[in-house]
């Protein structure tokens, strides 16, 4: 990638990221770390279905961004 579309992505992410509640956050952050969506959901104290419904929305969000990634 060269260095204006990594600037451009960056300040992507970073403005999406500005956007995210202290929920999603926290639900990227241990995604990045390798979490489960079980492990997430325990973590904060929601039900599993609710986090898969999170991380819908979250990806979709992404994606329309434009930053969309298959890891999240």
């Amino acid at each position: 990638m060269n260095p204006a579309k990594a600037a451009e992505f960056n300040t992507s992410i970073d403005d999406l990221y500005s956007q995210l509640s202290s929920i999603e956050r926290t639900m990227l952050q241990r995604r990045l770390e390798g979490y489960t969506t079980g492990e997430v959901a325990n973590e904060l104290g929601i039900n599993p279905v609710a986090i898969r419904v999170r991380w819908t929305r979250l990806r979709q969000r992404l994606e329309k961004a434009g930053v969309f990634a298959d890891w999240v």
